[in-house]
């Protein structure tokens, strides 16, 4: 059976979100990203 994983950032705002996306893309590591702006506790 295949097996799926995500991984995601909660943000408050759309301008936050594409942000951060542009520095996710840019090369900054996702899980540092994710752990220093994310609203979600997971």
């Amino acid at each position: 059976m295949a097996q799926a994983t995500a991984r995601h950032i909660l943000v408050k705002s759309e301008a936050a979100c594409m942000d951060l996306k542009s520095q996710i893309e840019g090369g900054a590591d996702f899980a540092e990203v994710a752990s220093q702006h994310s609203e979600c506790p997971s």
